[in-house]
């Protein structure tokens, strides 16, 4: 589950999940944080978003994309 989704929620603007659906999210979220370590999940900046686009944009071209394909 999203921190951008719980945050919403216990702000008041969305709507609570379903009690199901929230119990995964969570269960989910802990082991893809057991997987990687929470330290290499983020949040990070606008520039550092910019630059794993641009590795994903140079390898996409390298495989064969289009240049101006920006579905990376």
């Amino acid at each position: 589950m999203r921190s951008l989704i719980l945050e919403e929620i216990q702000r008041g603007e969305r709507d609570p999940l379903p009690t199901d659906i929230a119990q995964r999210a969570r269960e989910s979220k802990k082991a893809i944080e057991d997987r990687y370590g929470p330290e290499n999940l983020g949040p990070w900046d606008d520039w550092t978003w910019g630059y794993v686009n641009g590795k994903l944009a140079a390898l996409w071209r390298v495989l064969g994309s289009e240049w101006d394909f920006l579905d990376t």
